[in-house]
């Protein structure tokens, strides 16, 4: 077994201080016995099943998000750029804002943490995504300023139009050869798209303008090595101006499209 994966399950998921593990370290019978008790968790990470779905929620951009229906696991990359976008973007008092393509809803509760006027429309095809996004609203506290819509990319939102559209959508070709071993363990529909990871945001791009205001934009996240190709699809579409951004890793990560 692991020491220090089961250290780091004992902080993490059970609460343990540093101090605390250090003296059950000392007597090794209690030590021993807890390590038995997580035994199976353990293998389970070892084995390569997600950590955060093992601890049960992750943090991302100051809140607590719980994965315990398993929806996509919010990334550290996707958490920077939201995090970036929040501490640039300006609004309007009462900005209609959508969080497609959910998932937990995590894009969707930073924005409102931290934009405080702003109402959000979570919205996803998973029901399960979308039982999901509720428990973590209760989590985070947010009891208005919200609406739920079950809804294949525009297909249930067609008269709704918004100041800013952030946008996730399932982007990984299932050919890649640098998909990892994890990922086998979330939702397929929430990683990966048809014509080589394309599909979805082809459809989202040629649809999105429709549903943005006077002046609206989107931010929208993609594949580290599809910048060419959403490039070309932008030069071809009815928006204006777009600005691509790299994320903490040097890797092109999402990019800012103005109607």
């Amino acid at each position: 077994m692991n020491q220090t994966n089961l250290e780091f399950l004992l902080k993490e998921k059970y609460g343990y201080s540093d101090t605390e593990i250090f003296i059950l370290k000392k007597d090794d019978p209690k030590f021993e016995t807890l390590a038995a008790d997580i035994k199976k968790e353990i293998d389970l990470l070892e084995q390569g099943y997600p950590l955060d779905y093992i601890i049960g929620f992750t943090h991302f951009v100051d809140c607590k998000i719980d994965l315990s229906l398993k929806p996509l696991i919010p990334r550290v990359e996707t958490e920077y750029w939201v995090s970036k976008v929040l501490q640039d973007i300006s609004l309007n008092e009462n900005s209609n804002i959508l969080d497609l393509f959910t998932g937990s809803g995590c894009i969707g509760i930073a924005v409102i943490r931290s934009l405080e006027n702003s109402r959000v429309v979570f919205s996803d095809i998973s029901n399960k995504a979308l039982k999901q996004v509720q428990k973590n609203l209760g989590i985070n506290g947010i009891k208005n300023n919200f609406e739920i819509i079950k809804s294949d990319i525009f297909s249930k939102l067609k008269s709704k139009k918004f100041d800013v559209i952030f946008a996730n959508p399932p982007y990984i070709d299932r050919n890649d050869p640098n998909i990892g071993e994890e990922i086998k363990y979330e939702p397929k529909e929430a990683l990966f798209a048809d014509s080589e990871g394309f599909a979805v945001i082809e459809q989202f791009l040629s649809d999105a303008f429709l549903h943005l205001n006077d002046q609206g934009r989107i931010y929208m996240e993609f594949g580290y090595n599809q910048k060419e190709k959403i490039e070309n699809l932008l030069s071809m579409s009815r928006y204006s101006s777009w600005k691509f951004n790299k994320d903490q890793f040097g890797k092109w990560r999402w990019v800012e499209i103005n109607l």
